[in-house]
């Protein structure tokens, strides 16, 4: 009995843990070896818990791929400043300040949250991350710290799917009659990446003339349209035949003299019409 009490409990902890119950823990008052190995096995059992529930919460927000990079190494290179080849996508509500005139808070938030989600489960599943939310807008990024070659066009076809969404959102009519219209803005090129904030607070994100110009194409965009820069058009190419782009002219952008040539993207009809016959 003296040993096959805590022989037995350390088994069924390194059972359980095996099993991903992270909250078991060996329960024991011993004060020699099995003790020891007792406590050593509850500290581990309280590591993973925590990193279990840091993996879950960030999940939320950004692909497996991207969360198994920073628990695997969070003192690695892209917690540091880095030049990235990545793509910015931005979407926000149209209109959204007169929309939510004579509206109750409860209406308003629950519009959000379903809105956001929408947004969020189209960019994870596109490979991308949602780095930040304000307000209405959303903010995406595709490429870090995760490399990906095709950011471009992953960034494209998620911001297609949130129209997608979008239009699905409003046909459900769950908004009390509340009709919502998007745009997105996506532009591709080198940025900086890196843990940015104070010692308080810190958050992973990227910044620079690239990233402003993804938002300044943001506010171009019109309800339903996804607009893109010529960086990004270059990058996807014309190889991608379920796409199509429409050159539309020039927009300023603030802090640069030159201005930024600006497509649209959209699928063929017959993509359009496979899609809404898979939803029907």
């Amino acid at each position: 009995m003296y040993f096959t009490v805590p022989i037995r409990q350390l088994s069924e902890t390194a059972k359980a843990l095996g099993m991903g119950q992270f909250s078991h823990r060996v329960r024991t008052t011993r004060n020699d070896e099995f003790g020891d190995l007792a406590f050593a096995f509850n500290r581990m059992a309280e590591d993973l818990e925590v990193k279990e529930k840091i993996k879950d919460s960030f999940g939320r927000y950004v692909t497996p791929e991207i969360v198994d990079i920073i628990l695997a190494n969070p003192e690695s290179q892209w917690m540091k400043g880095a030049t990235v080849e990545a793509s910015v996508l931005f979407v926000d509500i149209r209109g959204f300040t007169a929309l939510s005139e004579n509206k109750t808070p409860e209406v308003i938030v629950d519009l959000l949250n379903d809105y956001l989600t929408r947004v969020t489960d189209s960019v994870i599943k596109h490979g991308g991350h949602v780095n930040k939310f304000v307000g209405d807008e959303a903010m995406a990024v595709f490429g870090a710290p995760a490399a990906n070659p095709d950011h471009a066009q992953a960034a494209v076809r998620a911001a297609l799917e949130i129209q997608d969404e979008i239009a699905d959102l409003n046909l459900q009519k769950k908004m009390n009659g509340m009709k919502i219209g998007v745009g997105v803005g996506i532009n591709s090129g080198e940025m900086l990446s890196g843990n940015l904030g104070s010692q308080k607070r810190m958050e992973y994100t990227v910044i620079g003339d690239n990233v402003n110009i993804a938002s300044r194409l943001t506010k171009v965009a019109k309800a339903g349209e996804v607009l893109i820069s010529k960086k990004t058009f270059d990058a996807i190419g014309e190889k991608e035949g379920d796409l199509r782009f429409e050159e539309r002219g020039k927009a300023p952008v603030k802090g640069r003299r030159a201005h930024v040539t600006i497509y649209s993207v959209t699928r063929s009809k017959e993509e359009q019409y496979g899609d809404l016959q898979a939803q029907g």
